[in-house]
């Protein structure tokens, strides 16, 4: 069935697919590969019905082996609706939650990424610091756990925060601690904002990635370059991760590409202190981070075969500048791989900024950004997305001091003038992937960059997450 449920998610069909996925996990509930398609299935299609699945459910939040986030709002969708757990309130709904293992694990392991779940159990947590009741001690302990993965995201009241003096302790469920380092001197006035923005709220948060099967970095390549372009060594392939943020994608790809020797440079050190302790926690080790401007990349002194650079170039005072530098260190033959902000799939993001409109040019703070988060959770508009659900995330994602966004137009200018071909460019969304497939069969690959801006016009939030493709410098 795992290959049927494969069949199904290639064709869009995400519910087919996970009753396909479960179908297997009955059948094998050990089996890695097939939990693993459950949890990507899962985060594809969150509000498909899951009643009986919490023991299954919880198994994949505590594996080891499965990014728990990717669960997430599905379980929480799951609990509340199918488990009616939040029918109560009070007493009666603290009991309910401690005594429930898939909340408490859910809250230990990821941030919530439920609104209504959210604020049932902000109104829960309230309660608690108010009752002061120590035989609710596993469920305080798991809404401390809960504060430090979201970074103190859950808006509270003035009056909350007169109480934490003499809760101290329970208080950390509100004020997780942390530390702000002050940003390091870079020459670029855009650096220096950036760097302050990240010292300040590292992102992305995250406590483990999935299991992944370990192919060697031509390997992979190779699937979109059936002509060979790329010229990638089959061992010790040299990856620069140009802005590593915190670490997940360092720590993807030195599971990915075990051989692979890996540099990861980043603005802020905090964002590289979090990615060394969260990559040693998981076992992804030989990783060289160092801070550094990404414009300064030529003062390493090296090339690279494979450069990956993420949600980083739209952040410089010049992004085209910026990616002309990466590519002088990019070996000819050598392969890079491009993650950009879409003007296009941004723009419903202006309506959740018009309601932030005031807070925008004031000095940052986490009381600013709870603010922000109340009114957002207060509108009724939709919240998607898992960056809401944290501090970092919301700041990274709706007040970000500077963007400078694409569009397949600029995308294609910008390669005709770096001299990069493009391999492969990707459509994130198995249903619009099969449809272009069946309309395009001479662009297998899907290098017709024309054909994808009509695609993203008549599916407008198709890149709502980032353009994402793998390009080549000419050799």
């Amino acid at each position: 069935m795992t290959a049927e449920a494969r069949r199904l998610r290639a064709k869009g069909r995400a519910a087919a697919a996970l009753a396909a996925a479960w179908q297997a996990f009955d059948a094998d509930p050990g089996d890695g590969e097939t939990r693993q398609l459950v949890a990507e299935l899962l985060r594809e299609a969150p509000d498909a019905p899951l009643a009986g699945r919490s023991a299954a459910l919880l198994s994949l939040v505590r594996d080891p082996d499965i990014e728990p986030i990717g669960v997430s709002a599905a379980a929480w969708t799951h609990l509340r609706r199918d488990c009616s757990l939040f029918e109560t309130q009070g007493e009666a709904l603290a009991r309910r939650v401690q005594g429930d293992a898939l909340a408490m694990a859910l809250l230990e392991e990821a941030q919530v990424t439920d609104a209504a779940s959210e604020i049932a159990l902000t109104r829960l947590r309230r309660w608690l610091l108010e009752a002061d009741r120590p035989d609710f001690g596993a469920l305080c302990g798991a809404l401390k756990a809960q504060a430090a993965i979201n970074g103190g995201a859950w808006p509270f009241e003035e009056s909350e925060r007169a109480l934490f003096a003499a809760n101290a302790d329970f208080a950390k469920a509100y004020l997780p601690k942390r530390t702000v380092r002050a940003a390091g001197g870079f020459d670029d006035a855009t650096s220096r904002e950036v760097a302050e923005h990240y010292e300040g709220w590292p992102f992305p948060p995250w406590r483990r990635i999935s299991r992944q099967k370990a192919v060697p970095v031509a390997a992979a390549v190779r699937r979109f370059d059936p002509d060979r372009r790329a010229r990638i060594p089959e061992r010790g392939a040299e990856i620069l991760i140009a802005g590593c943020g915190t670490g997940r994608q360092a720590a993807a790809l030195r599971r990915r590409h075990p051989e692979a020797r890996i540099t990861a440079i980043d603005l802020s050190a905090a964002s590289l202190d979090y990615a060394r302790r969260r990559c040693a926690e998981i076992g992804a080790e030989g990783i060289e981070f160092r801070q550094l401007d990404l414009n300064d990349v030529g003062s390493l002194g090296r090339t690279f075969d494979v450069i990956e650079t993420t949600g980083v170039l739209h952040c410089l005072a010049d992004p085209e500048d910026g990616w002309a530098r990466l590519v002088n260190v990019l070996r000819p033959g050598g392969a890079m791989y491009v993650m950009l902000y879409s003007k296009i799939a941004r723009l419903p993001l202006e309506v959740h900024r018009r309601a932030l409109h005031d807070l925008l040019g004031v000095p940052m703070s986490d009381d600013v950004l709870r603010e922000a988060r109340r009114r957002l959770l207060a509108s009724g508009l939709p919240l998607r997305g898992r960056d809401f659900y944290t501090l970092a995330g919301l700041y990274d994602l709706l007040l970000h001091r500077h963007e400078d966004l694409f569009d397949i137009p600029r995308i294609a200018t910008a390669l005709e003038r770096l001299k990069l071909t493009l391999l492969h460019f990707e459509i994130p969304v198995p249903a619009v992937r099969a449809a272009y497939r069946a309309a395009h069969p001479e662009d297998s690959l899907q290098r017709d960059l024309a054909a994808l801006a009509a695609l993203e016009m008549r599916h407008p939030d198709l890149y709502s997450g980032m353009y994402g493709f793998w390009c080549v410098r000419d050799a």
